[in-house]
């Protein structure tokens, strides 16, 4: 049984500023408060993932789409069990260019809306996570961390819109860090793409170091 739990919202100390999405702005960020960050490519985070991994070896993407990660995942010789969730072009996508649901030999695809879906397919068989991948939007990400967070103490959690674009402080990084607050969960961020970054919990940086990284960043101090 998934036990819900209260998140408390801390709000960022000043506006976001749309000027400071842009891509190459961005990289000041990594550069001052995460100076040991490695830039890789998006598909090589899995195999980073494997050369680094624990004893557990669940895998779980949300915003599966095509399953082209999935797919790559698979290709390389994943260990353990994959599970991706997507609406696909199920009755309530109302996104446009949605895409039907892959046919993927060796994968669990669960269609549906991740609020629905996700609570009743994580059960205790699921309960350590080694790789949680997120490609969804703000809300779903959080609800995601929120339902999945007593496996994700000592786990990699890769998210695909973390920063370089318009707003990013206030999307995937603003509800990370108020998760890993609200958590307490220590981290580190060995890795990043051009738009993401590879989440390490369980040591490292203290759990609000990243929310006041990102306060710091937008107030330019």
């Amino acid at each position: 049984m998934v036990r819900m739990r209260s998140l408390v919202r801390i709000q960022l100390t000043a506006p976001t500023n749309p000027a400071r999405g842009l891509h190459l702005n961005t990289l000041m960020f990594f550069e001052k408060y995460f100076p040991q960050t490695q830039l890789t490519h998006k598909f090589l985070i899995p195999e980073i993932v494997m050369e680094l991994s624990l004893s557990k070896n669940l895998c779980l993407e949300v915003a599966t789409s095509r399953g082209r990660n999935i797919k790559h995942l698979l290709s390389i010789g994943w260990p353990g069990k994959v599970i991706g969730y997507d609406l696909w072009d199920g009755p309530n996508n109302h996104r446009e260019n949605c895409c039907p649901k892959p046919d993927i030999p060796g994968a669990e695809l669960i269609q549906g809306d991740i609020f629905d879906t996700l609570i009743p397919s994580y059960n205790g068989d699921h309960i350590d996570i080694l790789f949680l991948d997120l490609d969804g939007d703000p809300d779903p990400t959080m609800f995601s961390l929120n339902v999945l967070s007593q496996g994700l103490t000592n786990s990699f959690i890769f998210v695909d819109e973390f920063y370089g674009f318009d707003r990013w402080e206030s999307k995937d990084i603003d509800v990370v860090a108020n998760w890993l607050v609200n958590y307490g969960l220590n981290f580190d961020i060995p890795f990043r793409t051009q738009t993401g970054a590879l989440i390490k919990t369980g040591a490292g940086h203290s759990p609000g170091y990243l929310l006041q990284s990102l306060n710091n960043y937008i107030n330019g101090s």
